[in-house]
């Protein structure tokens, strides 16, 4: 063991990899899921397609949502006329929801996420991606 790693918070920033927001597929339950915050959070499903993700915890972003999922994504991309290979950007995912379905619920996670999924220009990518991907 290094020297240098007298302490667990020297061995964690020596090799532990800092946070990065995400998106990414999963293949297996049919679902994009985002998280913008490294947080324990509580899921709530708002609709059939969407869960919100809120941070738990007593810091100032309790009850902040941190992220989402998306479910059933291969039949929202047929009736949204999107391919399921390639790389799809969230934002335009989210935008292209609210324009063929313009549900409440579907406007709240749109206006939430949108200005921050494009900051952080997260990204999904389709092709044989099986598990999560730091965006």
């Amino acid at each position: 063991m290094k020297e240098e790693w007298n302490t667990i918070d020297a061995f964690m920033a020596d090799n532990l990899t800092q946070f990065q927001p995400y998106a990414y597929y999963d293949k297996h339950m049919d679902c994009i899921r985002v998280k913008i915050l490294n947080c324990s959070v509580t899921e709530t499903r708002m609709s059939k397609m969407f869960t919100l993700l809120k941070s738990n915890g007593d810091s100032a972003l309790a009850g902040s949502h941190v992220g989402f999922t998306i479910k059933g994504v291969a039949h929202l991309f047929a009736s949204l006329g999107l391919s399921l290979n390639g790389v799809h950007n969230v934002a335009n995912i989210l935008n292209e929801i609210v324009k063929k379905m313009p549900h409440s619920v579907v406007k709240k996670v749109a206006e939430e996420f949108v200005p921050v999924v494009k900051r952080k220009n997260l990204t999904v990518d389709f092709d044989g991606q099986l598990e999560r991907k730091a965006a």
